[in-house]
């Protein structure tokens, strides 16, 4: 615990905290130090400006402490707060899972775009869930549709089913590898955020990503590109004619990834770019 007489105002101690954390090159120390004193006031970031001069409770004070320390140890902020919002909803997260991104939002956008076009009933599918984050979103927007989620990890599946429950939509979740719990169903469309990352990479990644993100979530083999071989592969099988795919690849492989499609017979191959304009999405069609 951090040896640190209590400052006396919210306004103080967030002065602090912001210098506590730039010393430990947390990217945006002042904001972060913003939503942990949110958390440990159990109120809303606003009322720290508001109340700049509201007096800090001890325990208040030891409460907001530790957090600050866990963060200077670059644990993720999401984790800390146990939560991050994704297209609008607000989903629990934990180190079980990767924290959902903005840039994953591009795919899900994509994905109620193309459901607009489409009539009748659809059966959806995501892979590698993680948090939900994909598959959650989808529900939410095309009450149309049934909705499948799998992912390898029981602890990951575990959050995924709990913001499903806060979120209030119907999701069909499933343990096991890729496609193998859904043998002998049929999709209008799949979904996957696979783990892409070249193993050598990720101890180049930011800590908070290379030290506390799950390596299952994030690790593609040597070159990145394990799974998206498997699913150029796998996929057909519980693909119904004229389906849809959408992936998550790397900012760089927007080369790699659509070859391997290609030669495994999908059509209309398009990459999506990400809010930054880096390619972030393929989408292709199984016509067969």
């Amino acid at each position: 615990m951090l040896a640190q007489a209590k400052p006396a105002t919210c306004r103080a101690a967030l002065e602090w905290a912001a210098r506590y954390l730039n010393d430990h090159n947390v990217t945006m120390p002042r904001l972060d130090a913003d939503l942990l004193l949110a958390a440990a006031l159990q109120t809303e970031r606003i009322n720290l400006y508001l109340e700049p001069l509201r007096e800090l409770a001890e325990g208040d004070w030891e409460i907001f402490k530790a957090l600050v320390e866990r963060r200077g140890e670059r644990e993720p902020l999401q984790y800390i707060l146990g939560k991050q919002e994704f297209m609008t909803l607000e989903l629990a997260v934990s180190p079980d899972v990767l924290i959902p991104r903005a840039d994953t939002e591009v795919l899900v956008e994509a994905a109620l775009n193309w459901a607009a076009s489409q009539s009748g009933r659809l059966n959806l599918l995501d892979l590698c869930t993680g948090s939900g984050a994909i598959a959650i979103s989808l529900a939410h927007f095309l009450p149309q549709a049934d909705v499948w989620a799998g992912d390898v990890s029981a602890a990951a599946l575990e959050v995924a089913r709990h913001n499903a429950e806060r979120c209030t939509v119907n999701i069909n979740f499933a343990l096991g590898d890729l496609t193998d719990p859904f043998a002998g169903q049929k999709f209008h469309l799949i979904t996957a955020n696979p783990p892409y990352i070249p193993s050598r990479e990720i101890a180049t990644l930011q800590p908070e990503v290379a030290l506390r993100e799950p390596r299952l979530a994030l690790d593609g083999g040597e070159d990145g590109l394990d799974f998206y071989r498997r699913l150029a592969v796998e996929l057909p099988e519980v693909l119904l004619p004229g389906a849809l795919i959408l992936l998550e690849i790397g900012w760089d492989q927007g080369e790699s990834v659509p070859k391997l499609f290609h030669v495994s017979g999908y059509e209309d191959i398009q990459l999506l770019k990400d809010l930054g304009g880096r390619d972030r999405v393929l989408a292709a069609v199984w016509r067969r």
